[in-house]
């Protein structure tokens, strides 16, 4: 959380006369949070892939595994990304009014 804090800090510094309120603003801020917020998202599903991978026990993991392709599972991860989304990008957007 510190490093996606210090990453979006760091774009909106950066990025201060991109990322405005305006249409353009938006869509470039959006799109830039959203690449980076899959990239970790990607990572932290892979993080609980391999948690559950390493349980010893073979109908633990399998239950683990069903449960990881249930849709419920599945808007779940949706919902945590679109919240990674919102969070990160009102960051990214507050620093480059603070800078602008």
């Amino acid at each position: 959380m510190i490093w996606n804090l210090l990453l979006h800090s760091v774009m909106g510094y950066l990025g201060k006369d991109m990322f405005t309120f305006s249409t353009k603003g938006f869509i470039w801020l959006i799109a830039i949070t959203m690449l980076v917020q899959g990239i970790d998202m990607f990572r932290f599903y892979k993080k609980q892939k391999n948690l559950v991978y390493k349980t010893i026990d073979e109908k633990a993991r399998q239950d683990k595994l069903e449960h990881m392709k249930t849709n419920a599972h599945k808007y779940k991860i949706i919902q945590f990304y679109l919240m990674k989304v919102i969070f990160y990008g009102s960051v990214t957007l507050f620093v480059a009014y603070l800078f602008r």
